[in-house]
């Protein structure tokens, strides 16, 4: 379930960037960017770039989640 929400949740963003990127307008520097540009490079799929996406959402969330779950078992 996870995994689809997380594809649910990418995919339309990194449409939308590689979308841009193939009209040359300009895009901020951004993971998603950086796979895009080098998805050949790196032999990366429409699933890979999806997943390493989620993982930095999901690397994220555990660790603001284990920062909150310490703070409050020491206060």
């Amino acid at each position: 379930k996870l995994r689809q929400d997380l594809a649910a949740f990418n995919v339309p963003r990194l449409a939308d960037v590689e979308a841009r990127l193939k009209r040359d307008e300009h895009v901020p520097d951004c993971l998603a960017k950086t796979l895009c540009e080098t998805r050949e490079e790196e032999e990366l799929n429409d699933a890979d770039v999806i997943d390493i996406c989620g993982m930095v959402v999901v690397g994220g969330v555990n660790t603001v989640r284990s920062v909150l779950l310490r703070s409050r078992t020491t206060c």
